[in-house]
């Protein structure tokens, strides 16, 4: 009872609340909280590694290159999801949501089947394209073979994130977050450094002691929803049961804000391969990935809004309310932007302190 009164008290806030920045700042504010613990997740990682010389940031930079065209086919998955979740929660129909929400558990799975091997096969090739040096090439083809047979926690961890924003509830993400982050901090503290009867893995260190953080975060996540203690109960049978008409129209939402990340982070790619390509390589690399790790602090946030845009145009479009859903939409860009020039601004300014802090 007091967890259906819950659901409905936060629904109707959200449907019917007047001050629209309110509902926006409402969702966003862990939204955005969540976006910059995970980008610290990277920050930690080139951190710890910052000691053992440049190739191993330079690698960590590498590897991220990849990651991030990889997070094109996340987008697309958790973009077409957190629609649906919330168009369905907009309507008040608790189970088409659910199917929804399991439908794109199936769909992670599959697409891990699919990305292990695929990844595996074409990780040194992908990789010799940066143009990184041998020494480089060797760190870095380490930590991406763990992040491909490792790729269905990466995967389960953020579409699970993913549904508990469409349904409206972005606190219990950033909770899982904290725990995540948390956890990534001390394994890769014991596994980079050799900390007791763990062994000193340097990158391959990282790299595991980032996996095992999005494992804790993937079975919090996928065990709170098939709990029914939150907003929405995902039911086991719509996991591992397709319904190829559900999962097309998911694909179908998602996929221009797939070809969207597909533009933004090949860019990305082409210029790390054009500095490992010039005489002060190993600089450049190491201060590019230091550059681009920072500047995600400035951009994740947006598109943490983005998120709050998506739930919120989503439930109001379920619930009919198609204007509302509109002036949703320019309350998030209006926070958006503000907190990126904000963020922004704060970097020119200590511009130096932060590059030295790795």
């Amino acid at each position: 009872m007091g967890k259906t009164l819950a659901y409905s008290n936060k629904r109707e806030f959200l449907l019917n609340n007047e001050n629209l920045y309110h509902n926006a700042l409402y969702l966003a504010t862990p939204i955005v909280l969540q976006s910059l613990l995970q980008v610290s997740i990277g920050t930690v990682d080139m951190k710890m590694v910052g000691s053992l010389g440049p190739d191993a940031i330079a690698a960590i930079g590498a590897g991220k290159n990849i990651v991030m065209l990889i997070m094109v086919l996340v987008m697309a998955i958790s973009t077409g999801t957190t629609a649906f979740v919330a168009r369905f929660i907009g309507q008040g129909d608790k189970e088409k949501a659910s199917l929804s929400a399991g439908q794109s558990f199936f769909l992670c799975i599959a697409a891990s089947l699919f990305m292990i091997p695929l990844g595996v096969l074409i990780n040194k090739p992908s990789l010799r394209l940066l143009g990184i040096s041998d020494n480089v090439l060797v760190l870095a083809e380490g930590y991406m073979f763990i992040f491909f047979i490792t790729i269905p926690f990466f995967l389960l961890n953020f579409i699970a994130r993913s549904i508990f924003q469409g349904s409206g509830d972005t606190q219990t993400p950033l909770y899982i977050d904290i725990i995540m982050n948390l956890s990534n901090v001390l394994f890769n503290y014991l596994l980079i450094f050799g900390i007791g009867f763990f062994p000193a893995l340097g990158v391959i260190g990282a790299a595991l002691g980032t996996a095992i953080s999005r494992f804790i975060g993937a079975l919090l996540g996928w065990g709170a929803l098939i709990s029914g203690k939150f907003m929405l109960k995902v039911k086991i049978k719509d996991m591992f049961y397709p319904r190829f008409n559900i999962i097309k129209q998911v694909i179908k939402i998602g996929l221009p804000a797939a070809l969207q990340g597909v533009c933004r982070n090949a860019s990305t790619f082409f210029i790390f391969a054009i500095l490992a390509r010039t005489a002060a390589q190993n600089t450049a690399i190491t201060a590019f990935t230091i550059g681009t790790n920072l500047n995600q602090y400035a951009l994740m946030p947006g598109l943490a809004i983005g998120t709050a845009a998506a739930t919120l145009s989503g439930m109001n479009i379920g619930a009919k309310k198609i204007k509302r859903a509109e002036e949703s939409g320019k309350a998030c860009v209006f926070i958006g932007a503000s907190f990126m020039v904000f963020i922004a601004f704060l970097f020119v300014i200590f511009a130096q302190p932060l590059i030295n802090f790795f």
